[in-house]
């Protein structure tokens, strides 16, 4: 094989754009390398590996909707959306908005049916889920 004196020249390429979120999505970009001796044209393609966020693919993210967490992955946003009714996407929406109960939409919309103008205006509905 080839010795130490058959280097030939030494290529740097600095990319300063973020990632695309996958590789059918990337933008193929060639670029020029030239060394001291000798040039050579690459074509580039920057993006992150499967399941990782965009800019930086340092984030890992999987959609779940259980006990470890409620929440869709954007690949193309960065990430994570929490489902309807839970919030704080740091951390992985575990908690639970207060009255978002599938109980409490039906019954809140029973009473929005049901109410008239004979309702008394001092009358209240609680949003407490009986069930808990």
């Amino acid at each position: 094989m080839g010795a130490l004196h058959d280097y030939v020249d030494k290529y740097t390429l600095t990319i300063a754009r973020d990632a695309d979120p996958d590789a059918k999505s990337a933008m193929q970009e060639p670029k020029k390398l030239c060394g001291a001796r000798s040039c050579m044209t690459v074509t580039v393609t920057l993006h992150c590996g499967a399941n990782y966020l965009v800019p930086d693919c340092h984030t890992y993210c999987v959609s779940r909707n259980d006990s470890l967490g409620h929440y869709q992955c954007n690949f193309t946003a960065g990430r994570k959306v929490c489902h309807d009714g839970w919030y704080e996407p740091l951390t992985d929406c575990v908690k639970k908005k207060k009255g978002t109960s599938p109980f409490l939409v039906g019954l809140l919309a029973k009473i929005t049916m049901h109410a008239s103008s004979r309702t008394p205006p001092s009358w209240r509905a609680t949003t407490e889920d009986p069930r808990n």
